[in-house]
């Protein structure tokens, strides 16, 4: 089970996640470099953008949960920082 997890895993992150990567970089790319006849960036390209990283982020937590590897107090702290850490740069400006 752990070797198909750790295939899975590695699967996920090298197929889907250089994809949806690849995806992310040329439509931001053509988002820049694209402007309309009232000089404003396409709405479609700037939503394929966004939605693409947000994929990344939800593949990459998919490919951590299934990795069987096992994960230290340190991984997990690193991992709750990334995740949460725009969430608290939030909240501080709300509070300020």
């Amino acid at each position: 089970m752990d070797k198909l997890k750790t295939k899975l895993s590695a699967d996920l992150h090298d197929s889907v996640g250089s994809g949806l990567t690849e995806i992310s970089l040329l439509s931001e790319i053509a988002q820049r470099d694209f402007i309309n006849e009232e000089g404003k960036n396409n709405r479609n390209l700037s939503l394929i953008a966004k939605r693409s990283r947000e994929l990344i982020d939800n593949m990459s937590d998919i490919v951590w949960l299934v990795n069987p590897k096992p994960d230290t107090l340190y991984d997990l702290v690193l991992r709750l920082k990334d995740v949460y850490s725009i969430f608290f740069l939030l909240l501080i400006q709300a509070l300020n």
